[in-house]
This record gives C-alpha cells, structure tokens and sequence, in this order.
C-alpha cells in the first residue's frame, strides 16, 4: 500500500530574532486538520519585555509557513509548490492572531480584493466572493462594513478568502476570540468542505480541544518534534509514555475565562 503524498514539507526549518526561536525543525503535514501547539519543555528564555515574548514555537512555526516570517535556515514545499512564490502565497491561506481588514471596504469587496492581491483576476475575485461569504453563511452582510463587523465574523470572512483565491491549506490562528466564538468557528472548520482545500493547521492551547476538530496532532518544540501523528496514536503515546502530556500545555482551554 502507498503511503499518500504529504500536503506539506518542512525540511531542517530554523528561525532566531537575535536568539534561536526554531532550531533545525523536519515537519510533514498530512492532509485533513492538524491540531499543533507547543510543548511547554525549556526552549529560549525571552524578557517579558520582548515583542516576541507572546510567541510561542507553535505560533513561530505556522508564520512561517504562511510567509508572515522568512526562515534563517531550511525548506518548505506545499504539494510541488516553492516556498515563497506567487503560487504558494495563492495556495495558503493565513488567519493571524489578529483579524487584518482594510478600512473602506464593505465584507463582499474585501474578500474580493484580497484574492485579487493573491493573484486572481479582478472579475473573476468579485464573482467568487460572494458564493465563498455564501459558504460561511455570510451572504447578509455581504454590503456592511468589513471592520464593523463582529469578531466572529471577520474570522469566517478570512476564510471566505482563502475560498475565493483557491486556497490548499489553511493556517489559523485565533487567541482573541472570546471561547463560545472560537467554539462555533472550529466547529465550521470541522464541517468545511471546499474542493481543491486539503488541509488546516490550527493553533491550539488544549489537547481536549484537538480532539474535538481535528484528525492529527503536531507538537512543537523551540528545537525539536516531541509527537507528529493521529490523536489515536497520541493517547497510545500518553498511555506508553505519561511524560510525554506532561510536557504539553494542560488538556483545557486556556482561553476561556472566568
């Protein structure tokens, strides 16, 4: 039996900002959503003065990937696609910490704009933009102002863009959505069904949360991969080894508060 093609390959991947935050990562990505988080085993002392403090190797690596930050060292390739270019930037589809609108633009215009900004064609990005909203149950405030909307709905409206420029994967990315929204937006990335989108890495803080959406598990430390495979194959790794939970972030949502 074949063993499929991974979506996406990182190769000896390594990133400093003065110090080393990712040193000499290797990480295949399978299709389907991909649960990644960081471990919490000792990597870089940052000051809590340093912008990159709230940045974890998790968070680092999935900037990356999504050309939000270039490595210091390595390779990536999605599919057959180089890392960088044109074609790569149109298959990624990034949901950063923090939603990104462009003032001015009602929801309809800036899905399209953005896909024209990946490379679609001006015509043809407005004409998928509004079945894309349509597909996130947007299609009532396809004419309100993109940065009037709540925060709920500028996340489901990123996606809504990485529909309309023919995404392969998307990259998320939500701290700031309060628990009931990013409730209901992983369980719309659960259901999602696109053609052509092949797979998701979601940031989470939870290995209980993981297995409430996706199919497979990544975690990340600053210079090694403590565990890459199905959930299935995490809780027999737990089973056969406690310590390896034990360098994880603690099985609830940290998000939530009281």
């Amino acid at each position: 039996m074949n063993t499929p093609a991974p979506l996406l390959r990182a190769q000896n991947l390594s990133y400093r900002k003065r110090i080393p935050l990712l040193s000499q990562l290797t990480i295949v990505l399978p299709e389907g959503i991909t649960a990644v988080m960081s471990t919490q085993q000792p990597g870089p002392q940052l000051p809590a003065t340093h912008r990159l403090h709230r940045h974890t190797p998790a968070r680092i690596l999935q900037s990356l990937l999504a050309c939000d930050r270039a490595p210091t060292a390595g390779t990536i390739q999605l599919r057959q696609l180089p890392y960088g270019g044109k074609a790569y930037r149109r298959a990624v589809a990034w949901l950063p910490p923090r939603t990104q609108t462009f003032i001015g633009l009602n929801a309809r215009e800036h899905v399209a704009y953005c896909a024209w900004l990946k490379g679609i064609p001006k015509k043809l990005a407005w004409e998928r933009s509004l079945p894309a909203m349509t597909q996130l149950g947007l299609e009532d405030v396809a004419g309100d102002p993109v940065d009037a909307l709540p925060a709920l709905s500028q996340r489901l409206l990123e996606i809504a863009r990485g529909i309309c420029h023919d995404a392969r994967i998307l990259i998320v990315d939500t701290p700031e959505l309060c628990a009931a929204d990013r409730t209901e937006l992983l369980e719309t990335l659960k259901e999602l069904q696109v053609p052509g989108l092949e797979g998701m890495l979601v940031h989470t803080d939870s290995t209980l949360e993981a297995s409430q959406f996706a199919d497979n598990l990544l975690l990340v430390a600053a210079d090694s991969i403590p565990f890459a495979g199905t959930l299935t194959d995490f809780r027999a790794a737990v089973a056969n080894n406690p310590d390896l939970l034990h360098s994880t972030p603690p099985a609830t949502d940290t998000r939530e508060r009281p």
